[in-house]
């Protein structure tokens, strides 16, 4: 069997005029490349779509784009997005989709770097579907032959039929091994849909995306038994800003889930009697690529906000305003209130000393912006602070699908403002703290309605126009039982880059 990948070039010349003249679609178009189609120079990666494209045929049962003219087809593959493999396959769990996706990437650096990469992920699909079980594919180890190191030579049968059958599967190997994650899908189909029914899952699958090691690791806090968690500590890559002495840890490149389902939804916004549920922001749920970034530990402190000031002179929009909104539990709303800023959060003088590791409040998204560039670093666009909070298996908290608590983090308007980091046991995967409650955080990302429906679906920034910005991750004064969903990791909310109070602050990522 042949498999083309789209090296022959269309020759409009007599002898080939029935590939071009006679308006059907042919093989090579529908294998290339989008950078092949618009005649940009090419390198391995090519390689990788053109064998992208053939798994998602082995996965889907067709190829993603097709048209009556070659033409047509290059066109699509450069400016169409990649029809969901889902759409044809509704049980693919998730690991394969996001092999498919990376591969399929319109932009090749946002592919995989090399063919290596794309076997390492192909061959990690098949160990993590397998592990701890017995599959043979036959009694002739046909397994031996498929996991053969690269460069050595099966030895064969003496038994000739078995050596036929295993001539045969050497010369179909390519295929036999991706045609073998079609399997895949079936093995792993009831751990998906399991997942997927959000029955409070107890452990995280693991990832098979690497995090680089740096010179300075720190383990993940081991979480309580009740806590949803990895089922074993993760390295997690760190490094310090010299600047305001900030902890980042490091958010790997690869696809998670971004948004929530309708079932998800439902169950956030039952309890939510101020919540408009006739229209739904945060969802479809969709399957999002980000390259690799660092993002703060923690929200920014009163201390570091402090040697801002102190370096820059600026004058916070509050200050400038002389008032700023603050959160009353006993009414559960804001009010306007004069002399407050972030130096006077409850409207009397702070002592740094005291409360120097809260996270600072009564800054508008104007002076988080330029914070984070004072730093070298920026403010993380909604997509990635939605990856930092719940990482890649669409959990709706940081810890997992258990229910916010006050031993997981700062909510239910019972205390003002914590240290940072007062909560471990509400880790991320990537161990970021106090991303639910403590204080909503500003992002990059300007609010837009639908954009869910119309989002990139490789590293989206946001719209590249707005009013508002978004702000994401709950506060000290939301409260679990009526208002559940604003302390969601996907919950989108969104105020004016003028706007402060003291239920509102923020982290910087980097790249």
């Amino acid at each position: 069997m042949l498999s083309d990948f789209g090296i022959a070039k269309i020759l409009d010349i007599e002898e080939t005029h029935t590939l071009t003249g006679t308006g059907v679609g042919i093989g090579t178009p529908e294998y290339m490349s989008p950078e092949q189609g618009i005649g940009q120079g090419i390198d391995a990666r090519a390689d990788i779509y053109s064998l992208g494209i053939v798994f998602y045929e082995l996965i889907t049962g067709r190829r993603p784009y097709t048209a009556d003219t070659p033409m047509a087809v290059i066109i699509k593959h450069i400016n169409e997005p990649l029809p969901s493999p889902r759409q044809f396959v509704p049980d693919l769990p998730e690991k394969v989709e996001r092999v498919i996706l990376r591969a399929l990437a319109k932009d090749p650096k946002n592919r995989y770097p090399d063919m290596g990469a794309f076997a390492t992920a192909l061959e990690s699909l098949v160990s993590s579907s397998t592990q701890g079980t017995e599959q043979k594919l036959t009694e002739e180890r046909t397994m031996d032959i498929l996991g053969t190191p690269k460069g050595a030579i099966p030895i064969p049968d003496t038994n000739q039929k078995a050596h036929g059958q295993k001539a045969r599967l050497k010369r179909l190997l390519p295929l036999v091994g991706l045609g073998g994650l079609a399997c895949i899908a079936m093995i792993t189909g009831l751990r998906y849909l399991w997942f997927r029914s959000r029955n409070l899952p107890t452990s995280l699958p693991t990832t098979t995306e690497t995090i680089i090691p740096t010179a300075a690791t720190v383990v993940l806090p081991t979480l309580e038994p009740s806590v949803t968690s990895s089922p074993s500590p993760t390295q997690i890559s760190r490094r310090i800003s010299p600047v305001d002495g900030m902890e980042l840890v490091l958010v790997p490149a690869g696809n998670f889930l971004m948004g929530v389902t309708r079932a998800d939804e439902d169950l956030l916004y039952s309890n939510c009697p101020k919540c408009d549920t006739t229209s739904f922001h945060d969802a479809p749920q969709r399957s999002i690529y980000l390259d690799a970034y660092w993002i703060d530990k923690t929200e920014v402190t009163v201390a570091q906000f402090a040697k801002f000031v102190n370096d820059t002179g600026t004058i916070t929009t509050a200050k400038k305003q002389g008032w700023s909104w603050t959160f009353n539990p006993s009414i559960n709303n804001l009010t306007q209130v004069s002399g407050r800023d972030w130096l006077h959060p409850q409207g009397n003088l702070i002592s740094i000393g005291e409360y120097g590791q809260h996270p600072v409040v009564n800054v508008s998204w104007n002076d988080a912006n330029a914070y984070c560039a004072w730093t070298g670093r920026r403010l993380p666009s909604e997509a990635e602070w939605e990856k930092a909070a719940r990482g890649t298996d669409g959990r709706l908290f940081p810890w997992g699908n258990n229910l916010p608590t006050t031993q997981l983090a700062n909510v239910n308007g019972l205390t003002n403002t914590l240290p940072v980091g007062s909560y471990p046991n509400g880790a991320s995967p990537y161990g970021a703290l106090d991303m639910t409650g403590n204080v909503w955080e500003w992002t990059s990302s300007y609010y837009q309605d639908d954009y869910y429906t119309a989002m990139p679906e490789n590293n989206p920034s946001g719209p590249e126009s707005g009013t508002n910005r978004i702000v994401r991750g709950g506060s000290w004064g939301s409260f679990v039982n009526i208002e559940l969903v604003y302390l969601s990791s996907a919950f989108r909310f969104s105020d004016s880059p003028g706007y402060s109070s003291d239920l509102l602050g923020f982290r910087c990522a980097g790249d």
